[in-house]
């Protein structure tokens, strides 16, 4: 059976991120399988136990130029982790269109409900300094990515 392209890019961060962490636990939370795409219930895809904290780890890819809002069904959970000192929570979105893989806090997100925003479009992304565009080049339909800079969050 294939894997959707969402899957499949989870996998590959998992991979990257041991190769380049072999000292950091990564756990990846298990989907939930019942039948219905909209009913998962984890607060995110990866929890990654840095030194100083863990990090909750959402990977969203996505095709086209706006990433709607609607799409990260996890927002209210991850939300949540914000109380919490040493719990980082994060999407981590590859736009696919456009080779390019941004880290997002979901503070970010909580901002552009505040301003009213639906989506976020690629061309603004530069408007959130708290956006970190994680170094990548294109190795066949995926990104090679280089996670260094987590270890200075």
């Amino acid at each position: 059976m294939s894997l959707n392209r969402g899957k499949e890019f989870e996998e590959h961060f998992k991979r990257q991120f041991t190769e380049q962490f072999p000292n950091y636990y990564l756990h990846r939370l298990k989907d939930q399988v019942t039948g219905n795409k909209f009913a998962s219930r984890n607060v995110s895809d990866f929890f990654a136990f840095m030194p100083r904290y863990t990090l909750a780890i959402e990977c969203k890819s996505h095709k086209g130029n706006t990433f709607p809002l609607t799409d990260l069904r996890q927002y209210d959970d991850m939300v949540k982790l914000l109380k919490y000192e040493n719990i980082k929570p994060y999407v981590l979105l590859w736009y696919i269109d456009h080779d390019k893989i941004y880290f997002i806090p979901i503070k970010v997100f909580t901002q552009l409900k505040e301003e009213g925003s639906k989506s976020l479009n690629i061309k603004y992304i530069t408007n959130y300094p708290d956006i970190v565009e994680v170094p990548s080049t294109k190795i066949r339909k995926y990104m090679k990515s280089n996670f260094a800079f987590l270890e200075e969050l």
